[in-house]
């Protein structure tokens, strides 16, 4: 019996597609996109005194209320703002499958000193030791049900482009 040659015509095709899902998949720029999506949804949120679900912060103590009024900042609702430092730490570490949001150690400022070395209990601490300390009693610094329902939409979307050809690598 002669050797018989199979011949299958539209692997280069397969390949192609698998190359474009694969670019969807391990796509830094999405990654970016959905890392300044999340800083932001993220701040807008805690702005509005909310935390991931929704609920509206627990009010500030009458010791800390009273600190407010007295440099002049709202006290009517909790938005964990005093002088941006901790939100403007909040950034993003971007490789070709993830994301990481994250606050970076940068120092903090102690409003109640008026100087620049923050403290906590005493000790200094950093925004990122700051956002931990402050999330222990307002969950701000997390994904909702929405935010994760959009992240998990927009990358489907992105694979969907992909095996469609739609996927220009963006």
């Amino acid at each position: 019996m002669a050797d018989q040659e199979v011949r299958l015509d539209g692997l280069a095709n397969v390949s192609k597609t698998f190359a474009r899902i694969t670019g969807a998949i391990e796509d830094p720029k999405f990654f970016a996109r959905t890392g300044e999506y999340l800083r932001a949804t993220i701040k807008r949120r805690t702005i509005e005194g909310k935390d991931a679900d929704g609920v509206a912060f627990i009010p500030y103590s009458r010791f800390w209320a009273a600190e407010r009024m007295a440099v002049g900042l709202q006290v009517a609702h909790v938005d964990l703002f005093w002088s941006g430092q901790m939100m403007n730490a909040m950034t993003t570490d971007v490789t070709p499958k993830s994301v990481r949001v994250f606050f970076a150690a940068t120092q903090a400022w102690d409003p109640r000193s008026r100087q620049g070395e923050g403290t906590l209990q005493g000790a200094p601490v950093t925004q990122a030791e700051k956002a931990a300390h402050l999330y222990k009693r307002r969950k701000f610094f997390a994904m909702s049900k929405e935010q994760i329902t959009y992240i998990m939409k927009s990358y489907e979307e992105s694979i969907r482009k992909a095996m469609s050809g739609e996927h220009g690598g963006e």
